[in-house]
């Protein structure tokens, strides 16, 4: 394989440039090596609601505790945090949660998502199969 220089030439003309040099100087400098960045410069955000259920409170012959729920919930945040583009503040980790915490967990998801953002909702643990809804 052989190697190549890339070189990418901006020409601004001077003469009838409508900016100021202080007009300029209020622009956003962009680092277009870094996602994170360029989600921000464009307004966006990820956003995560990360769930994991191990214990329960009516454990039955169906509905049993499990061992690795919440520990796969923790590893997904960290995954997220340190090697994705997301913000530890705009993701939420509920570990064993109740119903009313989830709940609340989409209501805030919800409110604070703009239609800019991108959302991934993780959960980890038991599921009840609705007949009904098939």
């Amino acid at each position: 394989m052989k190697n190549f220089i890339l070189i990418v030439l901006l020409w601004i003309p001077i003469c009838g440039y409508s900016q100021t040099l202080k007009e300029r100087s209020n622009t956003v400098s962009v680092d277009f090596r870094d996602p994170a960045a360029i989600m921000k410069a464009a307004g966006k955000k990820y956003r995560a609601l990360i769930m994991g259920v191990s214990k329960y409170k009516n454990e039955g012959p169906g509905l049993q505790s499990l061992d690795n729920p919440v520990k796969d919930a923790q590893k997904v945040y960290d995954m997220l945090t340190m090697n994705y583009t997301f913000e530890p503040s705009d993701v939420i980790l509920l570990k064993n949660p109740t119903r009313q915490e989830i709940i609340d967990a989409f209501d805030k998801l919800s409110n604070e998502t703009t239609e800019n953002d991108n959302v991934v909702v993780f959960y980890a643990g038991h599921g009840v199969w609705d007949k009904q809804k098939d």
